[in-house]
């Protein structure tokens, strides 16, 4: 299944905090709807993103390029276990009112047989929004450091889950 999005967002913070904040990556999952884990894993960090039906996306990820304040660029450790291959960069600026923040991921995922791959392909190509996603993860950071409340996960036809009762 391959993945290519882009989004970004206006944080309505000053450019040091929202860097200094977005390279925590270890508390990703206290405010992002979409990574359930972020742990250290030798010189990256590993990654596991809620995938569409129900399938967990795990990688390590380490940075190719690291211009602090500005931009990070990453890649996968393809030398350690994985079930995605993820590459892209973030990129931060000043802008009116706080910091733009950009996002752009290429993404790979490996299923393991290529019966499930092909499913796998289909489903994207029909359901998936590539760039909603994206965004998603962004809103959610940019309601942490707003002090708002995060977006709900994203259902696979993209609508919000019902509470259940």
């Amino acid at each position: 299944m391959e993945l290519r999005g882009e989004a970004t967002v206006v944080v309505q913070a000053p450019l040091p905090k929202v860097w200094e904040e977005f390279v925590r990556f270890e508390r990703w999952p206290e405010w992002s709807s979409s990574i359930r884990a972020a742990l250290r894993e030798g010189t990256g960090w590993r990654f596991v993103y809620r995938g569409a039906q129900d399938v967990d996306l795990s990688f390590v990820l380490r940075a190719t390029r690291w211009e602090p304040r500005r931009l990070v660029a990453f890649e996968t450790a393809k030398e350690l276990e994985h079930n995605a291959d993820v590459k892209g960069w973030a990129s931060l600026e000043r802008a009116e009112g706080g910091t733009r923040l950009t996002l752009f991921v290429e993404a790979q995922a490996n299923t393991g047989s290529s019966l499930a791959q092909k499913l796998a392909d289909g489903w994207a190509q029909v359901f998936v929004e590539h760039s909603k996603n994206l965004k998603v993860v962004l809103q959610d950071f940019q309601a942490h450091l707003e002090g708002n409340r995060p977006t709900p996960p994203l259902t696979p036809d993209g609508a919000a889950p019902s509470s259940g009762g």
